[in-house]
């Protein structure tokens, strides 16, 4: 494990806890490794938070420079924060005179767990409510000055405006066609949504179903692409906060009939891993499918990335080798420029209903990637280049 990846669980493990860092570790820290590496995982104000707590930082022994790039990225992801929490305010006040049913999910709920505001970004808000209403909150939307990113595509719709706000409006959960087993489960979603006390048309889960909800969609997104370091630390602070009032036989029951909970204990056993006790975080070694799951999440950041999608393909392509190579690479790439004839029905629905157009959309396929993805390509085989290294790294050390 890389050092500033080592740095960003430790810290962020003190300002959960609310311990001061190591003097000596901090005083070691490659700030610029750092910076980018918690930017990727959106952790920069919790690192920001311990960073502030430490001696080198409050006598100054490290530079002004450090100290208020540090600061300054709190201080914005406070500022966000109530920024958010203002704009949603208005939204919500819209529904509620609307007579429009809502409940925010998700980091709206979990931000507030935490020991301090600020502490954990938020890149977007996202708000189930009765899609009845859809038309009416895309006008109102765009009448804020938002712009409509999606529409009626996907289980929510989704509007931007700058210079930060993103919000999810969601019709449902999960998409039928993404996840028929959980859209069936969340089916008659209003039953599992329990009525606010201080307004009309608010809703809320109860914390059991807002933590089955939450393992839910980190699964989706670790399979997808993958999910970052913030899942581990939101899983921590949720059930160290709430584990206690939890009906756990209820979460069990539920997590089985989503098929999710193997990877709720595994997620769970992680977060305690590397979030309850800094100073003992690295103490015992990781076996190595712990290093290869932490691996897999250090490259993913915050929503997963191509080079996630790499690793654990080339993975699965050297499972039949003796380890990766130049072979594993070149196979990689060739899967990825002819996919099976799945995936070009899936990227292309006119090819299922017209099979003898799939070589057709292939040589599309090709040309279009060619002519305008081409710096996606050139990423993509920089991260086979950088799996291939870090596969060879390993490797040695292994001997």
């Amino acid at each position: 494990m890389r050092e500033d990846v080592k740095n960003l669980i430790y810290l962020s493990a003190c300002a959960i806890q609310g311990i001061t860092p190591d003097t000596n570790r901090v005083l070691n820290i490659n700030h610029g490794a750092l910076w980018a590496l918690a930017s990727s995982h959106n952790m920069t104000s919790v690192v920001a938070s311990a960073l502030a707590s430490s001696a080198p930082f409050k006598e100054k022994t490290v530079s002004e420079a450090v100290i208020q790039k540090w600061s300054r990225s709190y201080y914005m992801a406070l500022t966000n924060e109530l920024k958010f929490d203002a704009e949603r305010k208005v939204i919500l006040d819209f529904m509620e005179e609307n007579g429009i049913w809502y409940a925010p999910l998700k980091g709206i709920i979990i931000k507030t767990l935490y020991p301090k505001r600020g502490m954990r970004e938020m890149s977007d808000n996202d708000i189930l409510f009765d899609d009845n209403y859809a038309d009416m909150m895309r006008e109102f939307m765009e009448n804020r000055g938002y712009e409509t990113e999606t529409f009626n595509l996907y289980h929510h719709d989704a509007y931007l405006k700058e210079p930060i706000y993103n919000f999810e409006l969601h019709r449902t959960l999960f998409a039928e066609k993404d996840e028929p087993l959980w859209f069936e489960y969340y089916k008659n979603l209003k039953s599992k949504l329990i009525k606010d006390d201080n307004n009309k048309f608010g809703y809320h889960f109860s914390y059991e179903d807002l933590y089955i909800h939450t393992i839910a969609h980190a699964k989706r997104h670790y399979t997808e692409g993958g999910t970052g370091f913030k899942t581990f630390m939101d899983n921590y602070v949720f059930l160290e906060t709430k584990g206690d009032t939890l009906d756990k036989d209820y979460i069990n029951r539920e997590l089985i009939k989503l098929d999710i909970a193997d990877y709720e204990k595994k997620l769970a056993d992680m977060s305690y891993r590397l979030f309850a006790n800094p100073e003992r975080i690295f103490e015992d070694e990781f076996n190595p499918e712990d290093e290869h799951w932490l691996y897999d999440t250090e490259i993913s950041g915050t929503y997963g990335s191509i080079k996630t999608s790499a690793f654990r393909k080339m993975n699965e392509i050297s499972e039949n080798q003796e380890g990766m190579s130049q072979s594993t690479k070149r196979k990689y790439i060739m899967g990825r420029l002819f996919p099976k004839p799945e995936h070009i029905r899936k990227s292309y629905p006119l090819s299922d209903k017209v099979p003898i157009l799939i070589p057709y959309f292939y040589i599309h396929r090709i040309v279009r990637n060619v002519v305008l993805r081409k710096n996606a390509i050139d990423a993509e085989i920089a991260s086979a280049n950088q799996i291939l290294e870090h596969d060879k790294q390993k490797s040695k050390k292994a001997r």
